[in-house]
This record gives C-alpha cells, sequence and structure tokens, in this order.
C-alpha cells in the first residue's frame, strides 16, 4: 500500500513556494514590461513608487490566495472548487486595488495592472493544474491519499467502495465502514472487504469509529439510517475536528 501520511502539509507547502514563484515572475514581468529597469520609476511626481508597489502587490496576492483558503487539503487534486478559489482571490484583490484607487485618487497605471493580473492568473491555474496530474499519477501508486470512512447502508458502502477503488484520481481511499442500524454484529463488509466498525445511530459511536481508523474525512452514502438532526450534529463535530464530510449519492 503507498504513503498516505503527510501529504496534505507537504503539498500545501509545495503549493505556497509555486504560487510565490508564479506571483513574483508576473509582476516583476508586468514591472519590466510596463516601465523597464528604473529602480525609483514614478509617473508624473505623483503616482505611487511601483517597485514598492510591486512587493506590496506580490505579497498581498500570496496571502490571499491563503486566506481563500485555496491550497487547503479539501479541495485539492480534484473538482473545481481549488481553481475557483484562486480567481476569486486574484479577483477580489484586484477590485480592492481598484476601489482603493479610486477613494484615494491615486492613479495607478493601467497596463501594469492589464498585464500582471491575467499573467499572475493564469500562471496560477496551469501551476495548479500541473499540480493536479503530478498527484493524479501519485494516487494511481496508492500515495497521497486520504482515509475515508464509509457510512451507509450495506450494499451501499461496498458500491461506493468499488467506485472509489476505480476513480483513484479523487484522491480517497476507503479504510472502514460504518453501517448504522443494519442488522448483524462488527466484522468484515464481505463485498468491499472492509472492516465494519459499528452499527450504532449515534453521533458518539461514528466518532469512536473515525477515532479508530483515523479517518481524513466520512462519506455519507444512501440506506444510511441516521436521524437528521444527528446528522447535522455529526457535520458540526466533524468539522469541528478538522474531519471532511461528503455526501456520495
Amino acid at each position: 500500500m503507498g504513503t498516505i501520511i503527510d501529504w496534505r502539509p507537504r503539498t500545501s507547502r509545495l503549493l505556497g513556494v509555486v504560487d510565490a514563484f508564479v506571483i513574483v515572475w508576473a509582476v516583476a514581468g508586468a514591472y519590466v514590461i510596463r516601465f523597464g529597469l528604473e529602480p525609483d520609476f514614478v509617473v508624473r511626481g505623483q503616482e505611487p513608487n511601483y517597485l514598492w508597489l510591486s512587493v506590496v502587490l506580490a505579497a498581498a496576492w500570496w496571502f490571499m490566495l491563503g486566506a481563500w483558503s485555496s491550497r487547503q487539503s479539501r479541495v485539492l487534486g480534484a473538482g473545481p472548487d481549488e481553481y475557483k478559489r484562486v480567481a476569486a482571490a486574484s479577483l477580489w484583490l484586484f477590485g480592492l486595488i481598484a476601489i482603493f484607487s479610486y477613494v484615494f485618487r491615486i492613479e495607478t497605471a493601467r497596463g501594469y495592472v492589464g498585464i500582471a493580473l491575467p499573467v499572475g492568473l493564469s500562471g496560477l491555474l496551469l501551476a495548479r493544474w500541473l499540480l493536479r496530474q503530478h498527484l493524479s499519477v501519485s494516487r494511481q501508486k496508492g500515495n497521497s491519499m486520504s482515509k475515508l470512512l464509509l457510512l451507509g447502508g450495506p450494499s451501499a458502502v461496498a458500491h461506493l467502495a468499488a467506485s472509489l477503488q476505480s476513480a483513484k484520481h479523487a484522491g480517497y481511499l476507503p479504510v472502514a465502514a460504518f453501517t448504522p442500524g443494519a442488522p448483524g454484529e462488527a466484522g468484515i463488509e464481505p463485498e468491499s472487504q472492509l472492516p465494519i466498525l459499528g452499527r450504532g445511530t449515534d453521533t458518539a459511536s461514528v466518532l469512536r469509529a473515525i477515532e479508530i481508523c483515523k479517518a481524513d474525512a466520512v462519506a455519507v452514502s444512501a440506506g444510511v439510517q441516521l436521524h437528521p438532526q444527528t446528522l447535522r450534529q455529526l457535520g458540526w463535530e466533524l468539522a469541528a475536528r478538522n474531519v471532511g464530510l461528503i455526501m456520495a449519492p
């Protein structure tokens, strides 16, 4: 079995470095293309020093990506959410710059912004796409996976486990099952061969199962016999423990 430990912080740190490189490349390129290599360029003596503005912009852009949780492990590797957060953080930042410039009547060189934003955003999205390809290859080998507890009826759990085994690029490795309200004792699920860690219908039982298997996320599939209020309480408990909750119909 591949390594499934510590890939999340390692990948987040790598993204931080890649984001910084792309942002510095885009902002520095925009500065050189628009103003040349004069270190103290000031337009008409009234506009901001663009060398220092570039430094502030690069730092703010990097922190904005973090504030929008674009490096969170939950959004890495699959789905459009990661790309949406990168785009939203970038557009919000430049929108705030435009508002700030308007309110304080600061003349901002449009050519500078017109180069930095599209080049930087395109570079960030391309870097995320390339990282996804790397993650996909790694996951096909069983690496960089998040451990998943399957919660639902016996047949639904078996079906979901089979689906995830054939879609390793999603990054989830089923490690155990929990079948609330199902008859029988804890044991091995016959089709998926996953250990069944319980059949209780209360939140505490599910939380104990998560602690036993060290799951990073819980997938709620069809046939789960839990009261809606119990599911809501479970969601709150999982959020407090930084454990993901996935609805898998």
